[in-house]
């Protein structure tokens, strides 16, 4: 009993694992993709906590790991199948809980009860999105994103830890079956 238990609860909390949102050209042949190199897209904007050179070298070595992992081989962009870039966007969000009210009869009178407070909560949520792109016309071929709860306090050991976290979550869609 107490395996069905336990087997019950891991199905139920890794149905409620975070999924990554992927987008790609159907028409692609990922299964002929083995070498990529890395671009640059144009900044729309910089947000100074996200986007600098140490969460730019965390990312592309996590997303080095996961791609020669993969068997991946990071080349020269001349000889590259695909190139990567990503991307960060943090947007400010409000998170609310309340507790309501409730309605009960008892015979022939009823009674109507209401307690209650509100929580409210201010947090920043970072999208990741990670890119592959044709090598020749730029062209967007895959994408991959997560979105995860913005930690400012965290420590250059832990950040690396929830970048790599992200980016395995989101290549783990890459290439697409």
């Amino acid at each position: 009993m107490q395996k069905i238990f336990v087997l019950c609860l891991l199905l139920a909390l890794s149905a409620c694992a975070q999924k990554p949102i992927t987008d790609y050209d159907a028409s692609r042949n990922f299964m002929a993709l083995h070498n990529y190199a890395w671009t640059d897209l144009p900044s729309k904007g910089v947000d100074p906590i996200l986007n600098n050179t140490l969460n730019d070298q965390r990312i592309r070595q996590a997303v080095d790991d996961v791609l020669v992992w993969q068997n991946m081989q990071k080349v020269d962009a001349a000889k590259a199948d695909f190139l990567v870039t990503y991307r960060l966007v943090t947007r400010d969000k409000i998170n609310s809980s309340s507790t309501g009210m409730g309605f009960g009869l008892f015979g022939g009178s009823g009674g109507l009860g209401f307690g209650g407070t509100v929580a409210v909560t201010q947090y920043q949520e970072t999208e990741l999105f990670i890119d592959m792109l044709d090598p020749k016309t730029s062209a967007l071929i895959w994408r991959g994103s997560v979105k995860y709860a913005s930690q400012a306090t965290l420590t250059p050991d832990a950040r690396m830890e929830e970048i790599r976290k992200n980016v395995a979550l989101i290549l783990s869609a890459f290439p697409p079956q």
